[in-house]
């Protein structure tokens, strides 16, 4: 689980941020646009680095249409009642 991950040396940077551990990435929603995630992490025994990425694209919100009623508005005199 992500506990776990912090204790093995992972960590990421945001749009060539700097890098700090798992439970620090914040990717801002607010900043419409393509975000990068890169992942890394160095062995300690062999001294190699092994990487990742994942690109986050936030957008705006897809707006909801809503239907608009086009019957015309029924009139009756005073006193008496319709039915649509």
């Amino acid at each position: 689980g992500p506990q776990s991950d912090l204790n093995l040396g992972i960590t990421a940077s945001v749009d060539g941020g700097s890098s700090t551990t798992l439970d620090q990435i914040v990717v801002d929603t607010s900043s419409i646009g393509t975000h990068t995630v890169v992942y890394s992490v160095t062995s300690a025994t062999s001294g190699l680095t092994g990487t990742a990425s994942r690109t986050v694209n936030v957008t705006l919100p897809t707006p909801v249409i809503v239907p608009v009623s086009t019957s015309t508005p029924t009139t009756s005199p005073a006193g008496t009642s319709t039915t649509p």
